[in-house]
């Protein structure tokens, strides 16, 4: 439990039957009972990021039962076929978990979400959050939501996470993640930051959004995990970085984990973070543009001499907002995206050996692109 929240205790809900909050990143729920042998029972349970959801049913005795709740992410397969038998294993698990918790009256009833509002708010007044329980209901600017960013990140973005759009914009998202297979998988939605230290960045890389195919977004715009095959753009930033490098394509890894670069200072960034599986742009207009721009907008004032790789039209609309005077101008190409009988829309473009020209004219270190084999497991 975050340490912003107190103890509740079971007396703080007594005259409670049953409710729900949402705040700073955890979802809470409590349901009074009484069991089959006439004993008093109360059912919690709690939702974060770390450690994930939780649920135990609590006798005044002291003793607890577990419940058993959803897994927060499944396997995944390079089979197609092994991997849609997986799926549907996957949400008819959690379908049935979802169930019981909600006739618990732990959940919310399926189609709603719980509104933001701080538990001790709750406890005090009693009742059901004032701004409706809708997914696109009015929140309460409610600080940082739980999320943890790391890498400085933290203080850099402290205005814009306290900002009311932040903490609707995650209640959207754990309404998506409980309702639908949401992508990458909650504990990677963050990686991007995760992985590249804020005093670390010397050039970013702008995406759009995730991969939607299973198996593919881990949090690093472009990137799939080791095993994953690799994607269309992914498979023509390849190419280039070959020809760019003057090195053959068979000299890089068979595989399209970025983490390397991430690790050097290149900010894998996709304007939007999270997708609905299958549906590209499914997240747009939620929040996440805006909060992408504050990104960006914070590393252009506080750094200088940032390589800004800005790829298709929507990523070269964020010109605006790097000031120039402290940045070399952005490189810019066409989206890497393939399209049929088409020429790679990077062709010759030579993003990688012109960004390091650029860190060398600002007096910073190369990007070593070619160590694309250097994944976290090899570290």
């Amino acid at each position: 439990m975050p340490e912003d929240y107190r103890k509740v205790d079971a007396a703080d809900v007594a005259d409670q039957e049953r409710g729900h909050s949402f705040h700073q990143g955890m979802h809470i729920g409590w349901a009074w009972g009484e069991d089959e042998r006439s004993r008093t029972y109360l059912d919690f349970l709690s939702k974060h990021r770390h450690p994930g959801m939780q649920a135990q049913r609590y006798f005044a005795d002291g003793r607890t039962e577990p419940i058993a709740v959803p897994a927060s992410m499944r396997a995944v397969s390079s089979d197609p076929a092994e991997d849609a038998e997986i799926e549907r294993e996957f949400f008819e698990s959690n379908r049935a978990a979802y169930a019981d918790l909600r006739d618990r009256g732990l959940l919310p009833p399926g189609g709603e979400n719980v509104g933001s509002q701080d538990i001790n708010e709750y406890l005090l007044k009693g009742g059901p959050p004032t701004a409706g329980s809708g997914p696109y209901a009015a929140n309460t600017a409610v600080g940082a939501s739980g999320v943890r960013l790391g890498g400085g990140w933290d203080e850099l973005l402290r205005e814009e996470l306290d900002k009311p759009y932040w903490s609707k914009l995650l209640d959207f998202i754990t309404y998506e993640h409980e309702n639908h297979e949401v992508y990458p998988p909650s504990a990677q939605t963050f990686k991007a930051f995760e992985s590249t230290p804020y005093d670390d960045v010397k050039v970013v890389i702008l995406g759009q959004d995730p991969y939607i195919k299973p198996g593919q977004a881990h949090g690093l715009a472009f990137s799939v995990p080791a095993g994953i095959t690799i994607p269309p753009s992914l498979r023509n930033i390849r190419k280039e970085l070959a020809a760019d490098l003057e090195i053959s394509l068979a000299d890089l890894p068979d595989h399209g984990d970025l983490t390397a670069w991430a690790e050097q200072g290149v900010l894998l960034l996709n304007t939007t973070l999270t997708v609905r599986r299958g549906k590209s742009n499914s997240h747009e207009g939620m929040g996440w543009e805006t909060y992408t721009d504050a990104v960006i907008s914070a590393i252009s004032a506080e750094l200088k001499g940032v390589v800004f790789i800005l790829w298709g039209g929507p990523a070269q609309k964020k010109t605006k907002l790097i000031d120039l005077t402290r940045h070399p101008a952005p490189i810019k190409a066409a989206h890497p995206k393939a399209w049929a009988n088409a020429r790679n829309p990077l062709a010759g473009s030579k993003p990688f050996t012109t960004a390091n020209k650029l860190l060398a004219a600002a007096g910073r270190a190369p990007v070593d692109w070619s160590l694309l084999d250097r994944t976290p497991q090899n570290r």
